[in-house]
């Protein structure tokens, strides 16, 4: 693989060859890559891009992307490491945040729950879209280790912080998220309003995906 790269981080280019095709490709093309599950393509784009990454921030961002595509091989090791440098080096909250995803998709849910408490003490509160998405991860953790109240809770946190910042996704993920507890809990009526309210909501991003997965859920309640 060659790699040749552009004037910045965002415009970077690599010359690689994938599945017989040499071609030049950039960040949105790793970006496309990786919502179609082309995985090994991804990689190889971002492997490209930190090897070249003109400063360290740009690095790190690069890193950053690839931690997805680590985080969808299961390979948490790795995406462990490289997050944890990125977050000792600077302190931002987005490489803690994204540790806490990696925790949470190992099955590690306690640690998951300490990154994103680690999180939550040190977002300002006009950043109510970090405050939204840290606060659908823990109720989404509370809710998986068995602890509904606390679930709805952090879920609601997150609705008022999502329609504070205009977040439609993130409002939409809270409302899906409580309608999960409701139709867990046996309240399958409002399980089907919530579910309902999310998938306007996510309607209105628009995001095809994700009202596709909230018509599944309200169909498995009939």
């Amino acid at each position: 693989m060659t790699f040749t790269a552009g004037t910045s981080g965002c415009c970077a280019s690599g010359k690689i060859c994938y599945a017989g095709d040499m071609r030049y490709y950039t960040l949105l093309d790793a970006w496309d890559a990786y919502e179609k599950g082309q995985l090994d393509l991804a990689a190889d784009i971002w492997q490209a891009l930190i090897q070249a990454a003109p400063d360290e921030d740009i690095r790190r961002n690069h890193e950053l992307g690839y931690s997805y595509v680590l985080i969808a091989r299961k390979d948490f090791a790795q995406a462990r490491q490289l997050l944890q440098e990125s977050y000792q080096q600077t302190l931002s909250t987005v490489y803690l945040h994204q540790l806490g995803i990696v925790e949470r998709e190992a099955g590690n849910y306690a640690d998951a729950m300490r990154c994103f408490a680690q999180e939550r003490e040190v977002l300002t509160p006009d950043n109510s879209f970090g405050l939204a998405a840290n606060a659908h991860e823990m109720g989404m953790l509370a809710f998986k280790m068995g602890q509904p109240e606390s679930a709805v809770e952090h879920a609601e946190r997150c609705l008022v912080d999502a329609r504070r910042g205009q977040d439609a996704f993130t409002e939409g993920c809270a409302l899906r998220l409580l309608g999960d507890i409701a139709a867990a809990g046996g309240e399958l009526e409002q399980a089907r309003k919530h579910y309902q309210a999310a998938e306007a909501a996510f309607v209105s991003v628009p995001d095809e995906s994700a009202v596709q997965e909230v018509q599944i859920r309200m169909q498995a309640l009939d």
